[in-house]
């Protein structure tokens, strides 16, 4: 996944899961790291992030969010219907998912709740990299047709009370997706 203008204009930051660069405009790299994963265990990290690491949560995440629900097939990803939940006056199908080590993701273990129509509506998550005690519940909004397969073009984080239930504030992470095409000859 290429960050086209990261960290600063005419720069780029290429992500890949082992292995994260940074690039001048005549692409050179001026920054690296092999498994980025591995520099969340530092105390630095939890003091402050460095543009590498950012580009690592920011490459994992969006993968993670552009490949869903398809992300749930991958080798090794072991899913489970755990039954329905009720929010926001609408009923939705909760399913566990259970993600093997070799896979960049927010943590092993996550929720999703799908609706009536099979769009994921929303996805809870412990983005470990950024906190043990960090608790998300993203919501999925404005499901548009591209490329004959449906994606939510907007997404909302909050983070997520231990009953389950999302808290209202603050908007921990907001993305919306203002052009985007899908071009299904690319796999």
């Amino acid at each position: 996944m290429i960050f086209e203008n990261y960290p600063a204009a005419g720069c780029r930051g290429i992500y890949t899961p082992e292995n994260l660069c940074l690039e001048t405009p005549e692409g050179n790299i001026f920054a690296e790291r092999r498994q980025p994963r591995a520099a969340f265990n530092s105390l630095r990290r939890l003091l402050w992030w460095d543009d590498l690491d950012l580009l690592y949560f920011a490459g994992y995440a969006l993968w993670n969010y552009l490949t869903m629900p398809w992300l749930l097939t991958f080798e090794g990803v072991e899913i489970q219907s755990v039954g329905d939940w009720e929010e926001a006056g609408g009923k939705r199908k909760k399913l566990t998912g259970e993600f093997p080590a070799g896979i960049a993701t927010h943590s092993a273990e996550q929720v999703f709740y799908f609706d009536e129509n099979y769009r994921l509506r929303r996805h809870d998550y412990d983005p470990e990299v950024f906190a043990s005690w960090a608790k998300a519940a993203h919501y999925c909004f404005n499901h548009q047709n591209l490329g004959g397969l449906r994606f939510p073009l907007k997404r909302l984080v909050f983070p997520r009370k231990s009953n389950g239930a999302a808290a209202t504030f603050p908007t921990l992470v907001f993305i919306e997706i203002t052009a985007a095409r899908f071009d299904v000859g690319t796999f």
